[in-house]
């Protein structure tokens, strides 16, 4: 269950009845009250469920512009980075850098003044890693 948001918003609970909810940090979808709070970039939290298999999804729309999604998925409660190469190794942008637990997420890059060409995604959790490659044009 992902929802889509436009800018850099991350999805942190959902509840109907919330007594924080004001009208600037809420999206109503079929009824239901989702609270967000700014985050750069977007995390989404797709599913709390645990997944069978740890790793990066597919990347959609690779090849991207302006943005492309991220899904991943997390078996253990753990400190994930995710982070974006160069093919030489250079270190281009850390989307994430945070404690997160088991489940599904995505995170959305748009990202800004780097060349079109390949680059890395490298997905840690714990002692975990899974890298895919993305192509990004102009």
């Amino acid at each position: 269950h992902s929802v889509a948001i436009s800018g850099n918003y991350a999805i942190v609970g959902a509840d109907e009845e919330d007594e924080d909810a004001n009208e600037e940090n809420t999206l109503y979808v079929a009824g239901a009250a989702y609270i967000f709070e700014q985050s750069e970039p977007a995390v989404i939290i797709e599913d709390k469920t645990i997944p069978v298999e740890f790793g990066l999804q597919n990347a959609y729309p690779n090849p991207f512009n302006p943005s492309v999604t991220l899904p991943y998925r997390l078996l253990n409660n753990t400190q994930t980075i995710l982070q974006i190469f160069d093919l030489r190794g250079q270190l281009i942008e850390t989307l994430y850098n945070a404690y997160q637990s088991a489940g599904k997420y995505s995170v959305i890059w748009q990202p800004a003044n780097i060349s079109s060409g390949v680059y890395i995604v490298r997905l840690q959790s714990g002692n975990d890693i899974a890298m895919q490659k993305i192509v990004y044009v102009k």
